[in-house]
């Protein structure tokens, strides 16, 4: 195998990962749409809890930002967290049906 050939390998897997990485994100973005266009009094959202699992050195992006601020904006529990210790907290007090 030459390098020509390793290199279009590479580039074949790279576009293969980058198009389920945008056919992913098409359908959360459309998921995304269905949550905004829901109305608060057709949902009880103080039973929603959403978590966005981060590394420690993972950041949120500008639209996970607004997403989140839109949901806890209508009553839903949104939570970043990195580290397993706070997810343990967190489900232990939804189990025992307290607000963090």
């Amino acid at each position: 195998m030459n390098n020509n050939t390793c290199v279009n390998i590479t580039l074949n897997a790279l576009r293969a990962k980058l198009t389920e990485v945008m056919g992913r994100l098409a359908a959360a973005e459309a998921k995304l749409e269905k949550i905004k266009n829901l109305k608060p009094e057709t949902l009880n959202t103080s039973e929603i809890v959403l978590v966005e699992l981060k590394t420690k050195v993972g950041k949120l992006s500008p639209s996970q930002v607004r997403v989140i601020a839109t949901l806890r904006s209508q009553g839903v529990s949104v939570y970043v967290i990195d580290n397993v210790e706070d997810f343990e907290k967190m489900l232990d007090t939804h189990n025992q049906g307290e607000k963090l």
